[in-house]
């Protein structure tokens, strides 16, 4: 797919994107799209249908106005109700503008998505032909980490296996949120009913966090994802008890029936909000790469529809904006340069110069998870978190003579900025050691080095040289090497 847009010329001056990055952010659109047609979140063919009406519209008098139409027409609808990031950057003011560029472009575009005639339909070819029912985030993220690998040559990227990724999602979430779930499930039992107790309970499993700092194309957090849904619809079935209660006159009912059907709308309103506070809270991803962490987003939202299909159909969406903003979950940064995460003197540094960002950051975060349906609220995250990155480039460049120049050519994580909320109270204060961080970090296990793989022993990435050239480099390693050798004994 990535391949096919080679022939096509792309407008990046000035541009963000590179031209990989504005050809996955095109895929993922399209990926998106129909998986929520395939969910029946809008009409069947809903892409197809847009394309064909606009095209009738435009083609024959004006091709650059018909793509310009067609692309802000699916952008700003599914921005508007599904408040994906995925659309809110243009994707058509990438493309040079000139006649023949923009015919091969839309030859290229009907080519991948399948658009072209009823051959496409006939042969399933494209896109639009493929069952996203049955897609799940393990397909696209074998794909689309097999090719970031082949792209780049790098040796630090895999693909974890679904078995495996189930397993360690399932076993590190339950080892940390069932133990508190049993204790508030008690609380909320119709015969030992305890709603402070499960107020409190419940704060405490709303402070649960996961992260997978080099995450990929998300695949382990799509499954962390689900477990939770899972204790979240597990809180939900037990207060099931006062659905027998009529709902509308409370005034009748007895006072601990009242309690318990207000803290039920409090805490589990319905799936999209549930949804929306669930992924706030609890998840989070860093990656060196970016266009890993935008497809890793495409998967958790494409998951999040899943769990709860009926509730994202269009005809039933009341709010703007229904899926999460994840701009301060996900981070882009080099976990391998954190700056030592739990280091108390840069965490005081920062508390004292840096207290009103950081007070900011907290109360915008509080804000919209108070109201994740208003998107504006975070559009100075990024300008606060820069704030305490120059303090602490600062602050490291006096202790480390390297980092000065290390900052010049790579991009740190600094977990305690990106994160702020995991390592300072809402007052800016250093929380204490044991209370910084996350509960559980995914990583990714050393599954294929059980018996160590040549090149990578070697310190050659994957596709980064021949089998039969890098062959001839390791014997002759062997031979020179003494050291290598010895090693490879």
């Amino acid at each position: 797919w990535i391949s096919a847009f080679d022939v096509v010329e792309f407008d990046l001056e000035g541009k963000k994107l590179s031209k990989q990055e504005a050809i996955i952010l095109l895929l993922n659109k399209i990926i998106f799209i129909r998986t929520a047609e395939d969910f029946k979140l809008v009409d069947f063919n809903y892409l197809k249908d847009e394309y064909a009406r606009r095209k009738r519209q435009y083609q024959h008098s004006n091709r650059e106005k018909f793509f310009d139409v067609f692309f802000s027409d699916i952008e700003d609808f599914f921005y508007e109700h599904y408040n994906t990031d995925l659309f809110a950057e243009p994707f058509w003011q990438y493309i040079r503008k000139t006649p023949e560029n923009i015919l091969t472009f839309e030859n290229v575009f009907e080519l991948v998505v399948g658009l072209r005639d009823r051959w496409d339909d006939v042969f399933g070819t494209g896109l639009l032909h493929y069952n996203y029912r049955q897609i799940n985030e393990d397909i696209f993220g074998k794909a689309y980490e097999t090719f970031i690998a082949e792209s780049r040559k790098d040796s630090g990227i895999y693909y974890t296996p679904r078995p495996l990724t189930e397993y360690i999602a399932r076993n590190i979430v339950r080892a940390v949120c069932e133990p508190l779930a049993e204790r508030i499930e008690s609380a909320l039992d119709k015969d030992a009913l305890n709603l402070d107790e499960a107020e409190s309970l419940l704060q405490e499993f709303y402070s649960i966090r996961f992260a997978d700092i080099a995450s990929g194309s998300g695949s382990f957090l799509v499954k962390v994802l689900r477990e939770l849904f899972g204790y979240y619809s597990r809180f939900r079935s037990t207060l099931a008890w006062t659905n027998s209660f009529p709902q509308e006159d409370l005034f009748s009912l007895p006072k601990f029936v009242v309690d318990a059907i207000k803290f039920k709308h409090k805490h589990f309103p319905h799936d999209v909000t549930i949804a929306l506070r669930l992924a706030i809270r609890h998840i989070h991803a860093a990656d060196l790469d970016e266009r890993a962490l935008e497809t890793a987003k495409t998967n958790l939202w494409k998951e999040i529809i899943k769990l709860a299909p009926e509730a994202y159909q269009f005809y039933r969406i009341k709010e703007s904006h229904i899926l999460p903003n994840l701009s301060l979950n996900f981070a882009t940064g080099d976990a391998l340069l954190d700056t030592q995460p739990h280091n108390t003197a840069l965490l005081e540094h920062l508390a004292t110069h840096g207290t009103h960002a950081l007070q900011t950051l907290h109360s915008i975060r509080s804000a919209y998870l108070d109201n994740p349906f208003k998107i504006e609220l975070l559009q100075y995250v990024e300008e606060h978190k820069q704030v305490l990155r120059t303090l602490a480039y600062a602050f490291l460049s006096e202790y480390d003579e390297h980092f000065a120049e290390l900052i010049q050519s790579r991009k740190p994580l600094i977990t305690a900025i990106e994160f702020f909320y995991c390592f300072f109270t809402p007052d800016a204060t250093p929380l204490p050691v044991e209370h910084r961080g996350f509960h559980g970090l995914l990583s990714n296990p050393p599954w294929e080095v059980i018996k160590p793989i040549a090149k990578e022993f070697a310190g050659i990435g994957k596709f980064a040289m021949e089998k039969k050239d890098f062959d001839a480099h390791f014997r002759a390693m062997l031979k020179e090497d003494k050291a290598f050798a010895h090693e490879c004994k």
